[in-house]
C-alpha cells in the first residue's frame, strides 16, 4: 500500500510544459506590467516636464505682453508728448505770424500814405488850391514849416517788408516742418519791436505832414487864386529868402566880430603909444634926448617883437580852441559826414584809390557856396547813385523844386558849417583827403 502511495505523488524535480508555460506567462504579465507601469512614470514625468516648460513659456510670454505693454504706454506717452510739444511750437509761431501780420499791415500803410502825401504835395504844387494858399504869404510860411521836415525816402517801407519777412522765415519753417520746442528769441522779438517802432514813427511824420497840409489848405479854401505863382513857386522863393537872410546874419556875424576886433587892436596900440611916449619923457628928463631916442626905439622893437609872440600865441590858442572843438564834434563830423570821409572811390582825384574824399575835389565843386546853391551841391554829390560812400543823414537825390522841399536843410547846412570849420583840419587827421 505504502508502495501504491509512493507512485502516486508527483516528481517535483521536473517541471512540467504546463507548469512552464503557466511560470513563463506570469513573468511576461509581470514584465508587461512593469513596463506599462514604467512606460506611465516616464509619460507622467515627461508631461510634467512639458507642463513646467510651458508654464514658463507661458510666464515669459507673460512677462513680454507686460513688457510689451509698457513699451506701448510709453510710445503713446511719448507720442502725446511730441504731439504737445508740436502744439505748443505752433502756437509759438502762429503768435509770431499773427505779429507779423500786424505789422505787415502797418508797413503797408505807411507806404499808402507816403504816396497819399506825394500825390497831396504834387496836386498843390501847380493847383487852383496850391495858388490860393500862394495868395497868402502866412499859409505859405505855414506850408514849409509843414514841408520842413526830414519824410521817409519812397523805398523805406520796402526795406521794412525785407526785414519782417527775413525774421518771420524761422516761425514758418517751425509750422511747415512740424519742428518740436520752438519759441521765439528775445532778439527776434526786439527786432519785431523795433521795425513796429520805425514804422509807426515813419507814419506819424508822414501823417502829420499830409495833416498839417490839409490844414492849410482848407484855410485857404475861400482866398482868390494867386495869378502869378504857384505854391512851389512862392515856397522856392521863400526858401531862398530864408537862405539869403541866413547868409546875411552868418554875414554879420563875421563882420561884427571883425570890428570888434578891430576896436580891440585900435585900443592896444594907442595904450602901447602912450606908454612909449610916456617911457620916453621920463628918459628924457632923467638921461637926455638922445639916450631917451634909443630906449623908445628898443621899446619899439621889444613891443615888435612882444606883437609877433602874441600873434603866434593867439594862433596857437585859437589852434588849440579848434583842436578841443574838433574833439567835441568828432561824433557830429563821422555821423553828418559820412558822404564823404567813408572809404571809396568817388571824389578821390583820380579815383583809383579806396579813400575819404578829397578836400580840393570838394572845394573845385559848389558845395562851399552860401544858400541853395551849396547845399544842392551837397545833395547831389553826397546823395546821387554815383557816389559809393553811404550818404549818412543826407538824403537820396531827386532834385527840382519837389526834391529842394523834401530836403533836410538842417543836416545839409550842418554838413556845410562843418566842412567849413573844419576841412583843413580833417585832412590833417586823415578824415579827408587832400
Amino acid at each position: 500500500m505504502s508502495n501504491q502511495t509512493n507512485q502516486q505523488l508527483p516528481d517535483d524535480s521536473h517541471l512540467s510544459p504546463k507548469r512552464v508555460l503557466s511560470i513563463g506567462g506570469f513573468l511576461a504579465v509581470t514584465l508587461f506590467a512593469g513596463y506599462l507601469y514604467m512606460t506611465s512614470q516616464q509619460k507622467e514625468r515627461d508631461a510634467e516636464a512639458k507642463l513646467q516648460l510651458q508654464s514658463q513659456e507661458n510666464q515669459q510670454l507673460q512677462s513680454q505682453m507686460a513688457n510689451m505693454e509698457v513699451a506701448l504706454s510709453d510710445l503713446k506717452t511719448a507720442k502725446v508728448y511730441e504731439q504737445q510739444e508740436q502744439a505748443i511750437s505752433k502756437s509759438n509761431a502762429m503768435s509770431v505770424l499773427e505779429l507779423g501780420e500786424v505789422l505787415r499791415q502797418e508797413i503797408q500803410r505807411l507806404g499808402e500814405i507816403q504816396q497819399e502825401l506825394a500825390i497831396r504835395i504834387r496836386s498843390l504844387a501847380t493847383s487852383e488850391e496850391g495858388r490860393r494858399i500862394a495868395s497868402d504869404l502866412k499859409l505859405v510860411e505855414l506850408a514849409n514849416d509843414a514841408l520842413n521836415v526830414t519824410l521817409p525816402a519812397e523805398s523805406r517801407a520796402n526795406s521794412l517788408r525785407v526785414r519782417l519777412d527775413g525774421l518771420l522765415s524761422a516761425p514758418k519753417e517751425a509750422i511747415q516742418n512740424k519742428i518740436s520746442g520752438y519759441a521765439p528769441g528775445e532778439a527776434l522779438l526786439s527786432a519785431l519791436a523795433q521795425i513796429e517802432l520805425e514804422a509807426r514813427d515813419l507814419k506819424a511824420v508822414v501823417e502829420r505832414v499830409l495833416s498839417d497840409l490839409n490844414v492849410v489848405a482848407r484855410k485857404a479854401a475861400e482866398l482868390p487864386q494867386n495869378a502869378n505863382r504857384t505854391l512851389e513857386q512862392s515856397l522856392a522863393e521863400l526858401q531862398e529868402i530864408k537862405d539869403q537872410q541866413r547868409s546875411e546874419l552868418i554875414s554879420q556875424a563875421k563882420d561884427d566880430a571883425k570890428l570888434e576886433g578891430a576896436k580891440r587892436i585900435a585900443e592896444q596900440e594907442a595904450e602901447n603909444e602912450r606908454k612909449i611916449a610916456a617911457a620916453k619923457v621920463e628918459a628924457a628928463k632923467l638921461l637926455g634926448e638922445q639916450d631917451a631916442t634909443k630906449i623908445v626905439t628898443d621899446a619899439q622893437a621889444a613891443k615888435q617883437r612882444n606883437d609877433v609872440e602874441k600873434r603866434i600865441q593867439e594862433a596857437e590858442m585859437v589852434r588849440a580852441k579848434l583842436e578841443a572843438e574838433f574833439k567835441r564834434d568828432q561824433g557830429e563830423i563821422r555821423n553828418y559826414l559820412t558822404a564823404f570821409v567813408s572809404d571809396g572811390f568817388q571824389y578821390r582825384g583820380d579815383n583809383s584809390t579806396k579813400g575819404p574824399a578829397s578836400l580840393t575835389t570838394l572845394r573845385g565843386t559848389q558845395i562851399f557856396q552860401p544858400g541853395r546853391t551849396g547845399l544842392e551841391a551837397i545833395l547831389r554829390y553826397a546823395g546821387n547813385g554815383q557816389n559809393d560812400r553811404p550818404r549818412g543823414p543826407i538824403g537820396e537825390y531827386i532834385g527840382g523844386d519837389y526834391g529842394w522841399q523834401l530836403a533836410d536843410k538842417d543836416s545839409l547846412n550842418k554838413v556845410q558849417s562843418l566842412l567849413i570849420k573844419y576841412g583843413d583840419l580833417m585832412v590833417e587827421k586823415g578824415l579827408l583827403g587832400r
